[in-house]
């Protein structure tokens, strides 16, 4: 009995081995297996999961924009809340606008948040940033079983703030 469970035991492990070899050959030829690219949707849903990420707890009526663009209606369900009133970032031409910096004084009083989709390292897998009034951040995206997941995201805030100091 003690002999049969040695060599199932260097069997088990022989098995392992075998797999983490074989884990291993799968990353090497996805990294170096040349992509044909990412399409516009997958783009578009990968960067929708991080703005429902952002939008989760919120109230009101936020303009959204999606890749530069307006959100279709499949995103806009994926995203909406039931406390949640979603615009098109459109609907705003002086806060439609690529940077931030460049937006009219009188958008950083209304909810806004600008979803990216920024580079696909390896297939499935899509790096995304946001910004969101004052603030901003990223996450990693994976898409498992045809839907994007989101894997791990980090928020930063921001604000600049002018004193002036008599001498």
């Amino acid at each position: 009995m003690k002999k049969l469970t040695i060599i199932s035991i260097k069997m088990a492990a022989n098995l392992i081995g075998a797999a983490s070899f074989l884990a291993i050959i799968l990353i090497i030829y996805k990294i170096y297996t040349p992509s044909i690219g990412v399409f516009v949707d997958d783009a578009d849903a990968a960067a929708a999961v991080l703005a429902r990420e952002y939008l989760k707890g919120e109230r009101g009526d936020f303009y959204v924009s999606i890749n530069g663009h307006d959100i279709d209606e499949k995103t806009r369900n994926s995203i909406a809340n039931n406390n949640l009133i979603l615009r098109n970032l459109s609907e705003l031409p002086e806060c439609n606008v690529s940077d931030d910096r460049k937006q009219d004084p009188s958008c950083e009083e209304k909810k806004i948040l600008r979803a990216e989709f920024k580079d696909e390292p390896i297939e499935d897998v899509a790096l995304v940033d946001f910004t969101k009034n004052l603030s901003g951040g990223g996450g990693i995206v994976v898409k498992i079983a045809g839907r994007w997941l989101l894997l791990k995201s980090h928020m930063s805030y921001c604000s600049l703030e002018t004193k002036i100091i008599e001498d």
